[in-house]
């Protein structure tokens, strides 16, 4: 049987919109996203995963965060990422129930939602 995280991952609304502009209001174009990188390697360090920071590449690094299990149980593996277009965007906004944004609304935010408990 695999390890289970130690609370249970609720969805909150308001967690999930507070954090995805928290990380939409962090510029990340592509080959600059390091301060995203590193924000969204804390939010999940937030919630129990061991999380490491591959630096092969500059201008971004890979965020790497594990739960690990008791190794019976099947592997998944979730890929995304953090960094944006290069091209002119209005400012992030939080309106009533809708983050808007550069990265809100794209794989970037995929990637921040699949960790619902943290995003």
């Amino acid at each position: 049987m695999t390890e289970q995280h130690p609370e249970p991952l609720t969805i909150d609304g308001a967690k999930i919109g507070a954090r995805t502009y928290d990380l939409v209001a962090i510029p990340s174009p592509t080959g600059a996203s390091d301060a995203v990188c590193d924000r969204y390697a804390a939010m999940l360090e937030e919630i129990g995963l061991e999380v490491t920071l591959d630096r092969h590449f500059d201008g971004g690094p890979n965020v790497i965060g594990r739960w690990p299990g008791d190794g019976d149980g099947p592997t998944v593996t979730l890929v995304g990422h953090l960094d944006t277009i290069h091209a002119p965007h209005a400012s992030p906004a939080l309106a009533r129930d809708s983050v808007h944004g550069r990265g809100a609304d794209d794989m970037n935010r995929v990637s921040r939602q699949r960790f619902p408990g943290v995003i």
